[in-house]
């Protein structure tokens, strides 16, 4: 009897051990817009929100830049999305860009969209 829970024991360590490792890689997300709402998600894990808040010096308005990082595995499902915050204003383009470990997916919207979205799978470089 002793013998064989030690085999089993064996046996489930053994299996355990033979688990295929999986790769993780880290994703640069990269948001350019005035008076937006970041939604970004990698994979099953839950997606997380940002306020980009615009800067106005004098007459002018710049884009603000708002940077993030996610860990995805190869062939995860990559969610980045900015919306802007008052969709009747005009205050530039919105641009997003994801790379690092991965393949650069990039977009951007001009004035009349309200969002830009980068929603697909992860490539590996």
């Amino acid at each position: 009897m002793y013998k064989t829970g030690l085999g089993v024991v064996a046996l489930v360590l053994l299996i355990s051990s033979c688990k295929k490792e999986v790769k993780e890689y880290t994703v640069s997300l990269e948001a350019r817009c005035y008076d937006c709402i970041v939604t970004y998600a990698a994979g099953p894990a839950r997606g997380r929100t940002d306020t980009i808040l615009g800067v106005v010096e004098g007459t002018d308005t710049f884009l603000v830049t708002g940077q993030y990082q996610v860990i995805a595995k190869a062939d995860d499902n990559l969610f980045f999305r900015a919306c802007r915050i008052y969709p009747d204003t005009s205050f530039g383009a919105i641009e997003l860009r994801a790379n690092g470990e991965v393949q650069e997916l990039s977009t951007s919207v001009q004035l009349d969209q309200a969002c830009a979205t980068i929603n697909q799978v992860v490539q590996i470089k």
